[in-house]
């Protein structure tokens, strides 16, 4: 037997026998991690507070029999602020969805994990418009994946003219081909969120109609990059 200490954030509980869960993490040195907690559905279980969904820190697990079991946790980032608040809570799944559609099991993903973690942070406090937010994650996403679209000339052609779409066909804008219908100020957005830095990028703000341009291609253009929908972020509008 051996134990692990992990950190990362617990996206899946699922009642297992008469008092245990099977537990799904996303973890920065083993990828996703599948886990049983054993008990923790008896009243007063010792580590109850560590098998709940979005509960977020360091998770000690012990190597036994070819599988793994929870025996500690301690928290490391306080994500109550997601639990009470429905609209806030279905944006944390939708950020969930997208990173636990890249990370798979035995693969380290310390940028992709250390990306949702603060933007699940900074959703908990309110801080940032929830369709702000989901657009730098969207476009910082598919950068993080190798998928940031060109911004700086028509991908086809190589044309800099002003008008452009953008094309997640052809991984960027373009000029002479169909695509989605962008304003230069969308493009330069796009162009900053996928090279400023890691400081920088819960700091942009733009302005309503940009906001609205970017919503609707980031959504697009990762839904295109990763060939699935992602759908959980409209739920939430619905409590607005």
């Amino acid at each position: 037997m051996s134990l692990n200490v992990v950190k990362g954030i617990l996206i899946k509980s699922v009642d297992y026998k008469e008092s245990d869960k099977i537990i799904t993490l996303l973890t920065f040195e083993n990828g996703r991690v599948t886990a049983i907690a054993k008990g923790v559905r008896k009243k007063g279980a010792k580590l109850s507070y560590a098998s709940q969904l979005l509960f977020c820190g360091d998770f000690e697990l012990l190597q036994s029999h070819n599988r793994l079991i929870l025996t500690g946790a301690n928290s490391n980032i306080d994500l109550s602020g997601l639990s009470n608040n429905l609209k806030r809570y279905y944006f944390a799944a939708h950020y969930i969805d997208i990173a636990q559609s890249i990370i798979m099991e035995e693969q380290s993903e310390p940028s992709i994990m250390k990306l949702l973690l603060n933007t699940l942070y900074i959703l908990s406090k309110g801080k940032i418009d929830e369709k702000l937010l989901t657009i730098l994650y969207e476009y910082r996403m598919v950068m993080l994946n190798g998928f940031a679209p060109i911004t700086t000339q028509c991908v086809i052609c190589g044309n800099h003219g002003l008008d452009m779409k953008l094309s997640v066909e052809h991984g960027g804008v373009v000029c002479c081909s169909a695509g989605m219908t962008i304003s230069k100020d969308t493009i330069k957005v796009i162009d900053i969120i996928t090279t400023c830095s890691d400081k920088e990028l819960f700091t942009l703000r733009v302005n309503e109609g940009v906001l609205k341009e970017l919503y609707f291609t980031s959504r697009k253009y990762i839904e295109g990059v990763f060939d699935r929908q992602f759908t959980l972020a409209e739920q939430g509008l619905k409590y607005e």
